[in-house]
């Protein structure tokens, strides 16, 4: 079977054609072989490659070309693959790398591929080359075209917890999905001391026993056979306040008299949520106070807590 000429003679082993039969070489000037949409020469039969072993990454490519008796010499074979939305191929080394002309045989050969994205669809096809042609021709008739797997995911893909110092957390779940093969987790950097992280199922409990202010962990999930996935949390131990420590918090900072009397409850939220973190420091001491005012030693005497709600009021 004779082919039509090809526009391009030196290209980057891959021509393509437009859908009006004209065409182009997405990678010219280099003088490796190109890749020809023709069907192969009536002297040579072949399959459409087939797609093993898909992971989210990486696929096994097979097929089989047939020779008669006739000729001498070799047909170098090679995959040709590219991305379903791509303009040009990429090459793929094959073994075997070549098949003797003649024969009368059928020889099957294959190539792997570990470069693809996950959720992605792609197309393949194995290829020889005759001698004295430019452009490899498929063995079998057409494209095969398959999709990796869906991308792993772990939920919630970012998430921000605070704790006190001496109180057992709820322990803190991630949901993975799409992995292949049960995953495995690893944190970075280390948890706070107290806390402890389950590489099997990516969980984290404990109680935390020493203050650490705000640090960014990311937790990455591996499929035993493929799939990887991220989350980040952010994780701050605070230390535990007393009653009395809230009162002399909220004492010891103007904004928080106005913003929450001696709400103990909103003032040790605050402590936990913004104030460790910023840095705010507790420096009222209720004792001096007393002592400044001789009323208020009458009054209170050493009781501290009524000396710093007095204060706050």
């Amino acid at each position: 079977m004779l082919q039509r000429p090809l526009e391009f003679t030196l290209c980057a082993v891959r021509v393509l054609k437009h859908s009006d039969s004209s065409y182009y070489c997405p990678l010219p000037l280099l003088s490796a072989a190109s890749f020809s949409e023709f069907a192969f020469a009536d002297r040579t039969a072949g399959s459409n490659a087939t797609v093993s072993n898909l992971t989210h990454t990486s696929a096994s490519f097979s097929a089989s070309i047939t020779t008669d008796a006739n000729g001498t010499g070799t047909y170098p074979l090679a995959y040709f693959y590219k991305e379903s939305t791509a303009a040009s191929y990429l090459s793929l080394t094959s073994t075997p790398a070549s098949v003797a002309i003649a024969g009368n045989a059928t020889t099957n050969f294959s190539a792997s591929v570990s470069a693809l994205s996950c959720g992605k669809s792609y197309a393949v096809t194995g290829a020889f080359l005759r001698p004295g042609d430019a452009q490899y021709s498929r063995v079998g008739s057409a494209d095969t075209t398959f999709s990796t797997l869906a991308c792993a995911t772990l939920t919630p893909s970012s998430s921000s917890l605070k704790y006190f110092t001496g109180s057992a957390i709820t322990p803190v779940t991630l949901t993975g999905a799409n992995f292949n093969g049960a995953p495995t987790f690893q944190i970075t950097p280390s948890l706070p001391a107290g806390l402890s992280f389950n590489t099997t199922t990516g969980a984290i409990s404990g109680t935390p026993t020493v203050p650490k202010t705000d640090t960014r962990h990311t937790i990455t999930a591996t499929g035993a056979v493929s799939g990887s996935a991220t989350a980040t949390l952010t994780l701050t131990v605070a230390p535990a306040l007393t009653d009395l420590e809230v009162l002399r918090y909220i004492a010891s900072h103007g904004d928080l008299i106005e913003a929450f009397g001696t709400n103990i409850a909103n003032g040790r939220q605050h402590y936990l949520n913004w104030g460790f973190n910023e840095g705010r420091k507790i420096t009222f001491e209720p004792l001096l106070y007393t002592a400044s005012h001789g009323d208020l030693i009458g009054a209170f005497g050493a009781d501290e807590t009524k000396a710093a709600t007095h204060y706050i009021q």
